[in-house]
């Protein structure tokens, strides 16, 4: 057995043509293009599987919290909407509670029933009342059936005051105080009477009796008086909801334009009309004069259709032949001057007769709008809504 070495064998030693293969296969490596790709997981082949796998593993948890959010949403979305629910349900309980028909409504049925139920208290205890009735006319050695024939009559005639007093309360009839004391008076005295007569009859109960038949008494009035002032609120509530103004609605319509206002009355038909019977006369004494062969020698009229520009809109009953000669003007004698000077009285007739259409349409129409004057005469907006400015204002 050889003894272990206490010192290991000495690395071999590294030689020049060791060191210059090593550099090489790093060239080499370092020519290949495209080295970057492997460092991407996905593009590396070693990492590839391992790559796919944790993919796979992340679409998964992600889809699968994805579908736990939308859970929690659908859940808070059911929530809201059934507490939403919950809440109309409440308020609309509530409007109609409170509303002045259910209240009319709720109290025309209680007054009805809680009134049938007091009488009917009432009569059942002047049962007893009666009895005491009785009692005391057989002690006064007359027929029992008196007692209870009074009783009878003083009851049905202080039960009928109290329902047709009820009645008068519900109709809101309004009574004197000379009526209200009658009422009273038979309603108090009858009981007042059957009070008296029980406690002799038949001692403290059958007063006892007759004071609760009195009581309930009290009570069906009272019921129909006060429901019949609830159902007499309850309707004028109702009455000032109906009669209250609402808000006009908002709407995304498109609203037509305001006319701007135009002048109106007696002076602007004055106006219109002198300036179309100038117009009109202007008109026959220039026929006149053509028929007759004098040359008219008054300065063109600027004032209905400007000429001086060449983007001034030209009236649409003018031919090409009748608008501004761009040419320069001639010289005075000659044809060509005749003709132009032909040429501007036309245009000023035109404007002549185009001021005393619009007039005419405006005595017509005070009110329309310069596009429908524009539309029914032919003319250009601009032109009309010039040829009304100085109608307007007066000019002649």
């Amino acid at each position: 057995m050889n003894p272990r070495k206490k010192h290991p064998d000495a690395a071999p030693a590294i030689t020049a043509h060791q060191v210059q293969k090593t550099v090489q296969d790093a060239k080499t490596l370092a020519s290949i293009p495209g080295q970057e790709l492997l460092d991407n997981p996905a593009l590396n082949p070693k990492t590839r599987a391992r790559y796919d796998e944790l993919t796979t593993q992340r679409l998964e948890a992600e889809l699968d919290l994805a579908h736990r959010r939308k859970l929690r949403d659908a859940h808070e979305a059911d929530r809201r909407e059934a507490e939403r629910s919950e809440v109309d349900t409440i308020i609309a309980a509530a409007r109609r509670a409170t509303s002045p028909a259910r209240t009319i409504l709720d109290m025309t049925r209680y007054q009805a029933r809680f009134g049938r139920v007091a009488l009917a208290a009432s009569l059942a205890l002047s049962v007893g009342s009666a009895m005491g009735l009785a009692a005391l006319v057989e002690a006064n050695q007359g027929p029992a059936p008196v007692g209870y024939l009074a009783e009878i009559g003083l009851t049905g005639l202080s039960t009928t005051v109290i329902v047709w007093r009820g009645i008068l309360a519900r109709a809101g009839t309004v009574l004197d105080a000379a009526t209200n004391r009658f009422f009273v008076a038979l309603m108090l005295a009858p009981l007042l009477v059957s009070i008296v007569g029980s406690w002799l009859g038949t001692g403290p109960v059958g007063a006892a009796c007759s004071i609760g038949s009195a009581l309930f008494a009290g009570l069906a009035y009272l019921i129909n008086t006060s429901a019949s002032a609830a159902i007499t609120q309850s309707i004028h509530q109702i009455d000032h909801q109906n009669s209250a103004p609402t808000p006009p609605a908002r709407t995304d319509a498109r609203t037509e334009p305001v006319p701007a206002p135009t002048a109106t009355g007696p002076a602007f038909e004055e106006s219109v009309t002198q300036v179309s019977t100038s117009a009109v006369r202007e008109i026959e004494d220039y026929l006149s004069a053509r028929a007759s062969g004098a040359a008219p020698t008054a300065e063109p009229d600027r004032s209905h259709d400007d000429t001086t520009t060449p983007h001034t809109e030209v009236s649409g009953q003018v031919g090409a032949s009748e608008r501004p000669c761009e040419h320069p003007a001639p010289t005075h004698g000659s044809e060509d001057s005749e003709r132009v000077l032909t040429a501007q009285e036309r245009r000023r007739l035109e404007g002549e007769r185009n001021r005393a259409s619009v007039a005419a349409y405006l005595a017509a129409h005070p009110n329309a709008h310069t596009g429908d004057i524009a539309a029914h005469t032919g003319l250009g907006v601009s032109t009309v809504r010039r040829i009304r400015r100085d109608i307007e204002e007066g000019k002649a």
